[in-house]
């Protein structure tokens, strides 16, 4: 596996080589660092494919000199403090064999030394230099080794005063391995795993960490808080970055040169940490009941017992996880449902992550879109409302923008049908406009005179409500309802017959009619017409579009003052998923909406 490892790095990095230009070598060299050189092996083969490319394009050798230096400063280091870093003695040892090795070709290999002299390593270069001349030439020619320079040499480096004497310079060997100090590899990821799961075994026999207040960090029980702060002492990275075991400041390198190489790593160990939490609260055996407060009993007292025990775990996995990483966690979680659903302690979890801000309650329910994973949502939401109550289960609710209704009335066969689901699971509350749908409904069938339903409205509905989007879109489409069946005028087009015209005739009066109780609750109320105008397309959507239907509701709503232009406009210029069928309402209507914005655009002019 090591091999594998090896040889599939070296294809990147050669992958990244072929593509090195001085145009491009300030990304393609930070790509280069954001690989996982995490030991001198893996740097030993990044030397080999830097000198072999220096070799075989000699005119770019001052570039993969650069290249040398930048890894010189910023590439993990496995050596002692004190010591030259790992790059650059793996680099000397190299230059070193090939010295050895192309005794007849050191022109070569001297013309990429000289590039290195360019970017401040001359006194490598001279080294090697003093070396291969020595090695090279024979024993009974004594040649200067000043005209070895000033062949293979630019004139800035020839002209150089020589940094050291030649009896001086020699070369250290490469220590021998049982002679080398072991690397400082730092924890290892299983150990950092078995530690993280201690800790969350600890807090969970405490009874777990209990949900925090809004705004406020967890706090965490006695016998628990040794084990949390050992993990905390691992200094796990808050953030991921892909250049993790790259330093980038030159002051900062100077104290992180130990650090080095533990931080190649610490990304991935980040993630196996919160990925064996997160999978142990799922999978592993509960604390005893009562450790989590409960007593572990037989029959019910048991059940009750062992569901606290899983509810402690969760909840103190969660807490773990917050302690070692303050941002969201939301893809391991996310691929934590897809790969459990239906796990019975999935719930518990989310909602404990939730409420420790690993995650939004907006992700639990993108991830539960189309029906997905059904009913975890509504799960969820129960356990939010047992662990944190009512009011700040419908703050997160608001926040997250989710629309419960559709999401219920997908399975539950419509909107009398998700009411019916979410008063069977006490969260009917978070939805009022469901509730107040059905009576709605009831009044419109039972007493359909405007002025007796804005009575109605006016007794029945608090203002809260009355002024909320969703209350105006299930109001509107109501009465579009209720005009479109009393009028008949559901399949009436431009092109129909005389009875579609009377039916036309009969809509609009009834439109009219219900004018005045529209203009009352939206009039000065921009928001809640452009909910009154994608009402509108729904119920159109409904219909299935027929001919003309749109159109008439666009300018009933128009012409009789229920909606201004700017609804209409707004209308148009938003971009959402969440009302269906939005194309083709543009389709039947673009040709108006042009016409009306014509028109506000005369009236401006005549206004100047």
């Amino acid at each position: 596996m090591l091999h594998i490892y090896l040889i599939l790095c070296w294809l990147q990095v050669r992958g990244i080589l072929n593509k090195l230009t001085p145009e491009k070598f300030q990304k393609l060299s930070d790509d280069l660092l954001g690989l996982e050189l995490d030991s001198d092996k893996v740097l030993k083969g990044v030397i080999l494919l830097i000198f072999e490319k220096a070799l075989d394009e000699p005119k770019y050798s001052s570039m993969y000199a650069q290249l040398c230096k930048r890894l010189s400063e910023e590439a993990p280091n496995f050596e002692p403090p004190g010591q030259p870093c790992t790059f650059k003695l793996l680099l000397l040892n190299k230059c070193r064999t090939e010295f050895e090795n192309r005794a007849q070709g050191k022109a070569r290999a001297a013309g990429a030394l000289a590039a290195l002299a360019d970017v401040q390593m001359r006194p490598a270069a001279n080294s090697l230099m003093f070396t291969a001349n020595r090695l090279s030439r024979p024993a009974q020619h004594h040649q200067p080794l000043a005209a070895v320079q000033q062949n293979v040499l630019p004139p800035t480096f020839a002209s150089a005063p020589l940094l050291l004497k030649e009896p001086a310079i020699t070369i250290k060997p490469a220590p021998d391995k049982k002679d080398k100090p072991k690397k400082d590899k730092g924890l290892s990821k299983e150990e950092a795993c078995r530690l993280a799961v201690e800790a969350t075994d600890a807090l969970a026999a405490a009874g777990g960490a209990p949900p925090p207040p809004e705004d406020a960090e967890p706090a965490l029980p006695a016998p628990a808080a040794h084990h949390v702060q050992r993990l905390r002492d691992l200094h796990l990275p808050d953030k991921v970055r892909s250049e993790c075991g790259a330093v980038r400041c030159a002051r900062h390198r100077r104290h992180a040169t130990r650090a080095g190489a533990i931080r190649g790593g610490c990304v991935q160990v980040l993630r196996r940490v919160i990925a064996a939490v997160l999978e142990h609260a799922l999978t592993g055996e509960p604390p005893d009941a009562g450790g989590a407060g409960g007593g572990a009993g037989g029959g019910a007292e048991g059940e009750e017992g062992g569901a606290g025990g899983e509810e402690a775990l969760a909840s103190a996995a969660c807490a773990v996880v917050r302690s070692v990483k303050r941002a969201g966690v939301g893809e391991a979680l996310r691929a934590l449902v897809h790969a459990h659903w239906p796990h019975e302690r999935l719930p518990a979890l989310l909602a404990h992550a939730t409420l420790q801000r690993l995650v939004t309650l907006a992700e639990a329910g993108a991830w539960c879109e189309g029906g997905q994973h059904y009913p975890l949502l509504l799960e969820l939401l129960q356990r939010l409302q047992r662990l944190a109550g009512a009011e700040r289960l419908q703050r997160l609710y608001n926040e997250s923008k989710i629309n419960l209704c559709a999401h219920v009335s997908e399975r539950s066969g419509g909107a009398a049908g998700a009411l019916e689901a979410l008063e069977a699971r006490g969260l009917a509350a978070l939805v009022p406009q469901l509730r107040v749908r059905a009576q709605l409904a009831r009044q419109l069938a039972s007493e359909p005179a405007p002025l007796a339903l804005y009575r109605w409205i006016k007794a029945n509905v608090e203002p809260a409500v009355r002024h909320n989007g969703a209350f105006v879109s299930t109001l509107v489409a109501l009465v579009a309802g209720h005009v479109t069946a009393a009028a008949g005028a559901g399949g009436a087009g431009a092109g129909a017959g005389a009875a579609d015209k009377a039916a036309l005739e009969r809509e609009k009066a009834l439109v009219e009619a219900y004018a005045p109780l529209l203009t009352a609750l939206l009039e000065g109320r921009p928001d809640l017409q452009l909910a009154a105008v994608y009402a509108v397309q729904v119920h159109a959507h409904a219909h299935r579009y027929p001919k003309g239907m749109l159109l008439r509701w666009f300018m009933y709503l128009y012409n009789l003052e229920v909606c201004e232009e700017e609804a209409f406009l707004r209308w148009r210029e938003d971009v959402t998923d969440a009302y269906p069928g939005k194309g083709e309402a543009l389709f039947q209507v673009n040709t108006w909406l042009t016409w009306l914005q014509q028109q506000e655009s005369e009236e401006e002019e005549a206004e100047d």
